[in-house]
């Protein structure tokens, strides 16, 4: 599984046409690209015109074809007035994990542990 997310600064009074073109954008190439297998739309949290697009294709190679489909060029021509800014976060394949330590039943427990145990070790701002 090939992963990329990207984040896009979107100029405030433009955020709800950033929104709507994205996710119709995004509507229209799940159905059309069978390569394609997530895709989201993630609001920051701290900054609501900071949006991340989550995409996950089933291979490098399905990526490419995606990336090369015209839709792809109409959909950027179309924000390009939108955003500020734009930055790739992540680019990259899934690496499995073959070892099956944990079992289904404690792996959420286990997560929140260490993600507590992570956050209290922060510095306070």
């Amino acid at each position: 599984m090939y992963h990329i997310a990207t984040r896009f600064d979107i100029l405030a009074h433009r955020r709800r046409d950033f929104v709507a073109a994205t996710l119709e954008y995004g509507s229209d190439s799940l159905t059309s690209d069978p390569g394609l297998e997530r895709y989201e739309l993630i609001a920051d949290e701290a900054n609501p015109n900071h949006l991340y697009l989550y995409e996950v294709y089933r291979s490098f190679e399905s990526f490419g074809i995606h990336r090369d489909a015209p839709q792809r060029l109409r959909f950027f021509e179309i924000i390009d007035d939108y955003v500020t800014g734009c930055a790739s976060l992540i680019t990259g394949n899934l690496i499995e994990d073959t070892i099956k330590a944990h079992t289904p039943e404690n792996a959420p427990d286990l997560f929140m542990k260490r993600y507590l145990a992570w956050s209290d070790s922060e510095p306070q701002a």
